[in-house]
């Protein structure tokens, strides 16, 4: 089984902030980077007590630079003594993250994933990793029965579709089948990544479409239609969801008034945060936070 769980979602660090474990954490690690950043490749170690580095891995970290910028959307598995540096001085940067650890039993169901280790993955769209990722860091704050077996589906199921998405992007990349209006969505994918993860990440900012759009060199109603076929949704309802995101983790993890809630998930109106946290999650804030705690 799956254990030795921890995790964490939607963390913002700051300007100047490296994480540097030499020996690394002690356990497996996935991290999945929803800012730019720079990212120092370990050596592979050969730990008898953790998942094989493939031969793909280790041929990867030996053609690569030690030293990387890596875009927003980007994750890496960390195995078990490697190294773990990544940071940056000139911002804040974001990333969700999970640590745990296998038993023998399951290292060849691991390895059969085909899953390299020290080896960056860009992702397509790094949303619904990010919000597989919020899931588990819930699941662990909450507890409750069957635990342990609960947080062993979640990580199965988060790296499972990462290998899918992995095969989807060597496939990609080689080329395979693709169409000229595929292409052109994954072009569009890439050019709005960086915008999306930067408005998630920093949800109480005051977001207008005008901004958004002329980040992307387009016009409102192109940016809006774009971004409704990206991701299904509109701008605004993203920002809404994500701010309101935010609010639940402050409700349940903070004691802090509901209108300080409000300030700090980017309302300036307690009266209209109430409005959209009703309409959202069926219950007042105050309703939300009784009933997380208990």
């Amino acid at each position: 089984m799956i254990e030795r769980v921890r995790a964490g979602w939607n963390y913002r660090h700051p300007p100047g902030m490296w994480i540097r474990r030499p020996v690394g954490s002690g356990d497996l690690l996935f991290v999945l980077f929803r800012s730019r950043i720079v990212w120092r490749r370990p050596a592979l170690p050969e730990a008898a007590d953790a998942p094989a580095a493939s031969a793909a891995s280790v041929a990867a970290v030996a053609a690569e630079p030690d030293l990387q910028a890596l875009p927003s959307g980007t994750c890496l598995l960390y195995p078990v003594g490697a190294a773990q540096e990544y940071g940056r001085d000139d911002e804040s940067w974001l990333n969700d993250w999970f640590h745990f650890a296998m038993d023998a039993a399951d290292r060849d169901w691991f390895d059969r994933l085909g899953l390299p280790f020290a080896t960056p993955l860009l992702l397509a769209d790094p949303f619904p990793l990010s919000d597989a990722v919020r899931a588990l860091a819930e699941t662990h704050q909450q507890g409750g029965a069957l635990l342990p077996e609960r947080l062993d589906a979640r990580i199965r199921s988060l790296l499972l579709d990462l290998a899918a998405e992995r095969a989807a992007g060597t496939a990609r990349t080689a080329g395979e089948g693709r169409s000229t209006e595929d292409a052109a969505q994954d072009a569009l994918r890439a050019r709005f990544r960086p915008l999306r993860s930067e408005i998630l990440g920093d949800c109480t900012a005051d977001w207008t479409l005008e901004e958004m759009a002329r980040r992307t060199h387009l016009s409102v109603s192109r940016f809006s239609a774009v971004y409704r076929s990206l991701y299904g949704t509109t701008p605004k309802q993203d920002v809404i969801a994500a701010r309101i995101r935010y609010a639940g983790f402050l409700l349940r993890e903070t004691a802090l008034p509901v209108g300080e809630v409000a300030s700090h998930s980017g309302y300036r109106s307690e009266e209209h945060f109430l409005r959209q946290f009703r309409s959202h999650s069926g219950c007042t804030p105050s309703e939300f936070r009784a009933r997380e705690r208990r």
